[in-house]
């Protein structure tokens, strides 16, 4: 009897070897990546390292005692890549989801969060996209998470809430929707109305959920709420004006979203203008230069010339970009600097984009009005020449100054039909380079 306690002791005391091997391959994938570690690695080799460690180390580490054995193992799991994932056996796929819905409900607040998180990360991969039941059950168990009394477990459902409305509505552009049953559409929506409320850090997850899921509410709900477009407008333009910098720039990316769905724009006759104003406010006063960026670029969003109102709301809407250049050479942060010809590019943009979408004889009415085909071209090139990168965007923005820039007998109409070839150029770069900075802001 004596034997078997001591043994039972020591077996309690010593965490087991799926444990242990759970643990220290989280902690792994925390520690910051040495310079060799961050070199690719062959898939081959990926996938034999995460089939071993789900076959003899994570199932134990995910069903350990241990609470903090369990969170660790969720992490680690969080680390798989897409591509990783599809490539493993069917078997091994179901038992990863399985277990990490299981453990979204489990008594531990670090565990559910954990679990929560990793299901965040699952709902992206194109895989399981494609398995309308994995979405939908993974959809429900992120808005009770956002329910909960937990601060932790709230902060990373609403993160897991944003990359879902992502992922909703990249599905839904592509021509492959995700048929969620409609009340869980409404739930995802309130839940996520009900974040912008909370702490900062979920506030700023929540708008940037709010981009992707009025993209993809169903006809039925927009019926039932006829104003839903124009509320969750109005709350993003009052979170871009106010609150952490980062809700901000992510309210700014949701309004992007936004105006860039015809869906959504048709609705929006009354408040789509108003949207514009406080846009253009953000841009001219706000101290925060990455706040501004997304600002502007919400403005390249908008499709359909009937968004920018009156011929009074265009010529404000120019002079706003404009004063928005002139206030872009000087900085309140010297951390902005990096951003300036970023800030400055984006603006450019923002004004051809508008001048593009106006009928001719209103380009020619707003170039008596306001003359801002003359201005543009002295902007776009003082910032060429002040650009240190020689890349894509230097060229296409020295293009921009040869088009704006023709003969003095040309008329200000020629010259902006001389540069609508380099804009579309210009519109690519912008938004790749804006893809890889939302990535990084999030």
């Amino acid at each position: 009897t004596t034997t078997t306690t001591t043994s039972a002791t020591a077996e309690a005391a010593a965490p087991s070897a799926a444990s242990t091997a759970a643990a220290a391959a989280a902690a792994s994938a925390s520690t910051p990546a040495t310079a060799s570690a961050r070199e690719p690695v062959p898939g081959d080799t990926a996938l034999s390292f995460w089939s071993q460690l789900l076959e003899e180390m994570l199932p134990g580490g995910l069903q350990d005692d241990a609470q903090s054995v369990q969170s660790a193992a969720c992490d680690c799991l969080s680390a798989i890549s897409n591509a990783v994932f599809a490539a493993l056996p069917m078997q091994q796929q179901i038992l990863c989801m399985t277990l990490m819905q299981a453990l979204s409900r489990s008594e531990v607040p670090s565990v559910r969060a954990a679990a929560l998180r990793c299901l965040g990360v699952m709902v992206l991969f194109p895989t399981l996209q494609a398995d309308a039941l994995f979405i939908a059950d993974a959809s429900a168990l992120i808005v009770e998470g956002y329910q909960d009394t937990n601060f932790l477990v709230r902060v990373r459902s609403s993160w897991s809430a944003a990359n879902l409305c992502d992922a909703l509505a990249l599905r839904a552009s592509g021509g492959s929707a995700i048929e969620l049953p409609p009340a869980l559409y409404e739930a995802l929506l309130d839940a996520v109305l009900r974040g912008l409320k909370d702490n900062d850090k979920i506030k700023s997850n929540a708008v940037r959920s709010l981009g992707g899921v009025c993209t993809v509410l169903p006809q039925s709900l927009v019926a039932a709420r006829p104003t839903v477009f124009k509320d969750i407008a109005r709350k993003c333009t009052a979170a871009a004006a106010t609150g952490s910098m980062k809700a901000r720039w992510n309210a700014c990316f949701a309004l992007a979203k936004m105006l860039g769905n015809l869906r959504v724009v048709e609705h929006g006759a009354d408040w789509v203008p108003t949207v514009l104003e406080d846009l253009c406010a953000v841009i001219t006063a706000s101290s925060n230069f990455k706040v501004r960026i997304n600002a502007a670029l919400a403005l390249c969003a908008v499709p359909l010339r009937e968004c920018l109102g009156t011929h009074q709301q265009v010529v404000a809407l120019l002079r706003a970009l404009e004063a928005a250049q002139v206030s872009a050479q000087h900085m309140q942060d010297f951390a902005d600097y990096k951003y300036q010809n970023d800030l400055r590019q984006q603006l450019c943009l923002a004004v051809v984009h508008v001048l593009l979408l106006l009928r001719p004889d209103e380009r020619e009415a707003v170039a008596v009005d306001f003359g801002p085909l003359d201005k543009l071209s002295e902007v776009v090139a003082e910032h060429a020449q002040k650009m240190d990168s020689q890349g894509t965007q230097e060229r296409s923005g020295q293009r921009l100054v040869t088009a704006l820039q023709q003969e003095e007998e040309s008329t200000p109409l020629a010259r902006l039909h001389a540069a609508e070839a380099v804009l579309a150029d210009m519109r690519r770069v912008t938004a790749g380079h804006g893809d890889g900075k939302e990535k990084e802001l999030e």
